[in-house]
């Protein structure tokens, strides 16, 4: 069992999910994939690096025939925030004419999954549609808006089943939410988890 606060690279993170809720929302999440696809073999894009983990678990989970691809898309770096620049590095396969199913792990300021979908529009699919584990309030402005959200959380950074900073964490079971202020903002109030209504996690 990991501890219930844990320190990553000099800075502080406390569980924000256990195991047990995520697996609630991948299960829920999975339920409504095998009802969206059913008769249809998508093509399951997988935002790497850190939709890796999420995207294992829903896709089991699912039990829907499909292709397995990647996309790798980066705008944080080894920092915090976002760099405002996204690299992204396209698929192998086509995905022209495809049923196409965007794994992503969370949705932050958008910047990543905007730059994400006006490149895969180009490819021409079939239907295009996104999954994504979590969403920031930010990601509200997103249009268009994920088809599928696991969490709608407040505006924390989060480490863990899959999700890194600056690369630590991603082997985490769990979710952990930074704790204290963010360098540059000593104003910022501590991490209220009471703001985050679990009763998603629930079926």
């Amino acid at each position: 069992m990991y501890p219930e606060r844990i320190e990553l690279n000099g800075h502080r993170f406390r569980r924000f999910l256990t195991r047990q809720q995520i697996a609630a929302i991948v299960e829920r999440l999975a339920q409504q994939l095998r009802r969206d696809y059913a008769g249809v073999t998508p093509v399951c894009l997988i935002v790497l690096k850190g939709a890796f983990v999420f995207a294992a678990d829903l896709l089991r989970a699912a039990g829907i025939p499909c292709r397995v691809e990647t996309i790798r898309a980066r705008s944080y770096g080894t920092a915090m925030h976002s760099s405002g620049r996204v690299e992204i590095q396209p698929p192998e396969l086509s995905l022209a004419g495809a049923d196409v199913l965007l794994i992503e792990d969370i949705v932050d300021s958008g910047l990543t999954l905007r730059e994400l979908l006006g490149f895969l529009r180009r490819q021409q699919p079939a239907s295009l549609r996104i999954v994504a584990l979590l969403a920031k309030p930010s990601a509200q402005e997103l249009q268009p808006q994920p088809d599928y959200i696991g969490l709608e959380i407040p505006p924390l950074f989060v480490v863990g089943y899959g999700m890194d900073y600056a690369e630590h964490g991603r082997y985490l079971p769990d979710i952990y939410a930074l704790e204290e202020p963010e360098q540059g903002n000593p104003t910022q109030e501590r991490t209220s988890f009471a703001a985050v209504d679990l009763s998603q996690t629930a079926e």
